[in-house]
């Protein structure tokens, strides 16, 4: 009867949800790595000098590492650009 007992138990522990948590913790790590590179490309896209915006390709390259996501950063700087500049790109 023992060894089943043992066997029931080493089942139980190999599936206990206590054992998510170490690897939900690394996979959650992408998404908030990937939101910081989003932000900080918008920042460095958004500032004064030419400059940045290559800081803003990097950061934002960066971000399309951490998270397949980090693509749309691309896109927002642009559809944000054109916002802003809107009156002077319309015939």
């Amino acid at each position: 009867m023992r060894p089943q007992f043992a066997a029931l138990a080493g089942l139980l522990f190999a599936v206990h949800p206590v054992h998510t948590e170490a690897v939900t913790g690394i996979v959650g790590r992408a998404d908030v790595l990937a939101c910081i590179f989003f932000l900080l490309s918008l920042l460095a896209y958004h500032g004064q000098p030419k400059c940045h915006i290559w800081i803003s390709i990097i950061v934002g390259a960066l971000s399309m590492f951490a998270k397949e996501t980090g693509v749309t950063v691309l896109l927002l700087n642009l559809a944000y650009d054109f916002y802003l500049h809107w009156s002077s790109i319309r015939w």
